[in-house]
């Protein structure tokens, strides 16, 4: 029960309740992680959901899905009974997990599939020059993605950054205070993640880019 699974870009991993597709126990806690490869996003299915229905999954047994590094870890919680739609995370990492109380219920549970994409989002670029994208480019991005991507260049070299479309949501503003609250590009200098930052020496530390207005080269 629980565990951690690796998913390379092709095939698919399950996850299911105890005793699937018999009735699960009942005082049971678990927690899979499941990694799929860097620069992919991975789709959870639901195959099959048979736990008892609550409002709000409270007080209950329950399904929760939480992602590592993103801005609203909880994707979502799942109780009750029937087909659900298809959930997209924002990276490659996610955690299932699943919660009996200690009433014996003659549910089946749970099975999930999971699968990553077949179009990157995120990677690494080495060399003198690339090109980065947004998934789907020139057509629309789709929703729900956390793409990271580090530029690597020889010793003693400097990057720089042109950026020839850009074509995100508008900012808004919020007390007198325009900010990216939808999709947004952030930009640092330096890989470690504790120091870094922001490429543009003029901006904050955390900020963000959007609209449609070009930035200036980086």
């Amino acid at each position: 029960c629980g565990g951690t699974r690796y998913l390379g870009k092709s095939g698919s991993a399950v996850i299911k309740s105890p005793d699937y597709p018999g009735h699960y126990r009942k005082n049971v806690d678990c927690e899979w992680t499941v990694r799929g490869p860097p620069g992919h996003y991975l789709t959870l299915t639901f195959v099959e959901l048979d736990l008892p229905r609550m409002m709000n999954c409270t007080g209950t047994d329950f399904i929760q899905i939480k992602e590592e590094n993103a801005t609203s870890p909880i994707l979502g919680s799942y109780c009750g009974r029937g087909p659900k739609p298809s959930l997209d995370t924002f990276g490659n990492t996610v955690k299932v997990i699943f919660h009996a109380d200690n009433i014996d219920q003659e549910k089946t549970g749970f099975l999930i599939r999971i699968n990553a994409s077949i179009e990157e989002c995120g990677g690494e670029i080495e060399g003198t020059m690339g090109t980065i994208q947004s998934p789907g480019y020139p057509a629309s991005f789709a929703h729900r993605h956390m793409c990271t991507w580090t530029i690597r260049v020889p010793e003693g070299r400097k990057v720089t950054l042109t950026f020839e479309d850009f074509d995100l949501e508008q900012p808004i503003s919020v007390r007198n205070r325009t900010t990216c609250s939808y999709d947004w590009i952030m930009v640092f200098s330096g890989s470690d993640p504790n120091d870094r930052t922001s490429a543009y020496h003029s901006l904050s530390k955390q900020a963000t880019m959007c609209g449609t207005d070009i930035p200036p080269p980086i």
